[in-house]
């Protein structure tokens, strides 16, 4: 009895040995497996580490290119093509191409973002690269908008939408794979590095093989650029660039009606009114009077090539219209010198939204000085500026010229334009018979008639995609991620100044004051948490304070996974 008593315990400590033991035998039989995939695919725990800082250093490379280049790249946010092989074994070997078909795999263009020499991984093998589509062009005159509506187009491990770019270490070559010298007349080819489905240049991806990562047909380590690290480098270059060119820059925003011309000045200037906000992908961009928060107002009228032909909206997009900016209505033509003009027949002008159309009744054929003073509608629901050069030759002479306006409370805008009726009789502009001219021997007199074009209040070069300092904004559609704000005092109805909750404010800005601001932009940064765009919603592009147009505060914040929105200042007190 005693004996057996002993004996139980006995039985179930051996069978729990027994059991640790075959656990024990099982563990050492996965190691001796894992192991033996890892040699077979060249990794280890350590191998894997190194390969990753090697991969990631060039993650941060690429960044960094992309992110220099945004202060003055036409499209900021492009990612270089990857290396041209027919520049292998040269002393450019290691530059990007130029263009490429997207989406696009190759080797690191290792010299393009600044090695002195290629990376290595732990193989010595060079590391590979591929692009998103949308975030290069396949040759020079290939549309390209690239913005933090960008989305990226690399699908990863089944997930969409995940990369814009990666980058591969490719590890020694896998059964199957076979890695002969390499030239310009024979440039690697993707299947013998990238393993499985890397390397059927496509846009899916993979980081792991079939068992994890560790795998006798899988060695590639891959470094994922999303896109959310793309434009959290990408926006800040943007808002300085948008900085530059609206704030300090030579065609700035805040001196569009700001010079005597407009009878403003820089001090006491005139902002244009906003535009309601709306889905910015099918807005117009036409201001509207009394809106003071919203959208840039940047609709244009004549071709971006050709200031004397009209913009055409089915080829230019729904940011034209020609008529928007048109005459409303004609108030005077008067003489300034030479010729006489008759007061019967009296000067007339006749209103078309295009152009006015005047005549008037002299003793002759001789040079004659005139005024001519009329208003025309939207002005300041518009980005314009004025073109005494826009009348024809044919209509006045080109010496002479003057046009200065004032900015209406409405934002239509009262122009007066002097120059000389020109004194050439082509196209009928000019016949003498007998008009019934008071005061003209027999009533016989010269009727003239010469035209005034609404391009005389011409685009800005803000509106122009093709301008050299404002064209990249445009192009590449940013108007549509800038939520643009005035106070009150600054808009065509206003003093032209502002103070207490009258002006802007803007929180935690820095150096203070913040709260005498006349005008400032939101830069609204790529779509974080639920956001969805295209959107007529404001609260799928700003955050916080920002989302309250119904006041005149706003907020400045450190750029977080909640909040990504980049004030700019244009105007203060």
């Amino acid at each position: 009895m005693r004996r057996s008593l002993r004996v139980q315990p006995m039985r179930r400590q051996s069978g729990v040995i027994l059991l640790v033991l075959v656990g024990l035998m099982g563990l050492g039989a996965t190691y001796g497996m894992l192991r033996a995939f890892n040699q077979a695919a060249g990794l280890n725990s350590s191998r894997q580490a190194k390969n990753a800082l090697v991969v990631d250093e060039a993650k941060s490379a690429l960044l960094m290119y992309v992110s220099t280049q945004a202060a003055a790249e036409s499209f900021p946010g492009k990612l270089p093509c990857p290396e041209d092989t027919s520049r292998i074994g040269t002393a450019n070997e290691g530059d990007a191409m130029g263009y490429c078909s997207l989406p696009a795999v190759g080797r690191l263009p290792w010299k393009t973002l600044g090695y002195a020499k290629a990376p290595l991984d732990l193989d010595g093998e060079q590391l590979w690269y591929a692009v998103s589509p949308g975030f290069n062009r396949a040759n020079g005159t290939a549309t390209l908008v690239i913005n933090s509506n960008t989305p990226a187009g690399l699908t990863v491990d089944s997930s969409t939408a995940r990369a814009v770019a990666l980058i591969f270490s490719p590890g020694r070559p896998l059964t199957g794979q076979s890695r002969p010298a390499i030239s310009s007349g024979s440039p690697p080819a993707a299947a013998n590095y990238l393993d499985g489905e890397n390397a059927t240049l496509d846009i899916n991806f993979i980081t792991h093989g079939a068992a994890g990562g560790v795998s006798v047909t899988f060695n590639d380590q891959v470094a994922v650029v999303s896109q959310h690290e793309l434009f959290s480098i990408v926006e800040p270059a943007v808002a300085k660039r948008l900085t530059d060119a609206m704030v300090t820059g030579t065609k700035n925003l805040t001196s569009v009606y700001a010079s005597t011309s407009w009878g403003t000045s820089s001090t006491a200037p005139v902002f244009p009114y906003a535009v309601p906000f709306g889905n910015p992908d099918t807005s117009t961009f036409q201001g509207v009077s009394g809106t003071i928060q919203g959208l840039l107002p940047v609709t244009f009228s004549t071709s971006s090539t050709d200031a004397t032909q009209y913009c055409n909206p089915v080829t230019d997009g729904p940011r034209c219209n020609p008529t928007f900016v048109s005459w409303f209505s004609f108030q005077s033509l008067t003489r300034q010198s030479g010729a006489t003009m008759y007061a019967s027949p009296a000067a007339t002008c006749a209103v078309a939204a295009s152009q006015l159309s005047c005549t008037i009744y002299t003793n002759g054929t001789g040079a004659i000085n005139v005024s001519l003073v009329a208003t025309a509608s939207n002005v300041a629901m518009a980005l314009r500026e004025l073109d005494s050069d826009a009348p024809s030759t044919a209509d006045f002479n080109s010496a002479g010229r003057t046009a200065s306006a004032s900015i209406n409370s409405n934002g239509s805008a009262t122009i007066t334009f002097q120059g000389r009726v020109a004194s050439s009789v082509a196209a009928g502009t000019m016949s003498t018979n007998f008009f019934g001219c008071a005061g003209a021997f027999f009533g016989i007199c010269t009727r003239r008639t010469f035209n005034l074009p609404i391009r005389v209040f011409s685009d800005h070069p803000i509106t122009n995609s093709l301008d050299t300092e404002h064209g990249w904004f445009l192009r590449n559609e940013w108007h549509k991620l800038t939520y643009y704000a005035i106070s009150s005092g600054f808009a065509a109805s206003g003093s032209r100044s502002c103070t207490g909750s009258a002006c802007l404010t803007v929180s935690n800005l820095s150096p203070s004051p913040n709260n005498n601001k006349r005008a400032l932009l939101i830069l609204a940064g790529h779509p974080i948490g639920a956001q969805a765009r295209p959107s007529g919603t404001l609260s799928n592009y700003l955050e916080s304070e920002n989302l309250s147009p119904i006041d005149a505060t706003f907020v400045t914040q450190q750029s977080s996974l909640r909040f990504n929105d980049r004030v700019v200042v244009v105007d203060s007190n």
